[in-house]
């Protein structure tokens, strides 16, 4: 779900602007435009301390920091458990999934958002999903079709299995095995946390899971920065997840 922060008035409209204040009317709505973000509502459920599950749901700014870190598993996709293959929006904190490296980890985190087809006032991607076709990466990869949301990243790993690097789904759309789908209704698109940066199992595909990275090098700072930290209570310093364990695709060439 996507809203607009209120605007202050206009000390005038461009329908009663004067020839001469025209110019000057439309700086002013420009630079309101600029100064007023495109706002999104995140929910978060996480694992306490304690061991309880609790859950928190923020307004907070549409940026693509933020939304990388939640975008990536549409509703449906099929989560490798311990036990079996379970939907993502059927799961929990406490939770325990199998992850890319063979290994058991507890979900700490999930974040959803919800993607609103075409809106008209968002970066057009954030309106589609990409599917990825059964059988298309290699015998049951995936297995059924895999629907991922708009900044889902797949670990791609070498012959050896030894290095990895992330991919944007996105940028892996051909037009026949993996497409671009706008969906015809709202989609929640989910995100899981772990105690560090892993890559989980959806319809057999390792997909990467939470890590929020560095804001600064996301370009957040002061009040935006404490925001997007805000969103990820299970973690009392972003440092305890340690590095990225796998190379990103350049933020840069996103923006």
């Amino acid at each position: 779900m996507t809203t607009n922060a209120p605007l202050p008035p206009l000390p005038r409209s461009f329908d009663d602007a004067e020839p001469s204040n025209l110019i000057e009317a439309r700086r002013e709505t420009d630079r309101l435009e600029r100064v007023r973000p495109l706002m999104r509502k995140y929910e978060v459920s996480y694992l306490t301390p304690a061991g309880h599950i609790a859950g928190l749901a923020r307004i907070a700014p549409a940026l693509l920091p933020f939304e990388m870190a939640f975008a990536s598993l549409a509703r449906g996709s099929l989560i490798q458990t311990e036990q079996a293959p379970v939907a993502v929006e059927d799961l929990l904190p406490g939770d325990r999934v199998m992850t890319a490296d063979d290994t058991v980890e507890t979900i700490l985190w999930i974040g959803s958002i919800t993607l609103v087809p075409d809106t008209g006032i968002q970066r057009a991607e954030m309106g589609t999903l990409t599917r990825i076709t059964q059988d298309s990466i290699g015998l049951s990869r995936p297995s059924p079709d895999l629907l991922l949301g708009p900044c889902a990243r797949l670990l791609h790993r070498s012959l050896a299995g030894t290095i990895g690097q992330l991919v944007t789904a996105r940028d892996r759309i051909d037009g026949f095995d993996i497409v671009e789908v706008t969906p015809p209704t709202p989609v929640r698109i989910f995100q899981l946390g772990f105690a560090r940066h892993e890559a989980v199992i959806a319809n057999g595909v390792p997909v990467e899971a939470l890590h929020p990275g560095d804001p600064v090098a996301l370009g957040l700072e002061g009040e935006m920065k404490a925001i997007y930290l805000g969103l990820f209570p299970h973690l009392p310093r972003l440092e305890d997840m340690g590095p990225l364990r796998w190379k990103r695709p350049n933020l840069a060439a996103a923006l």
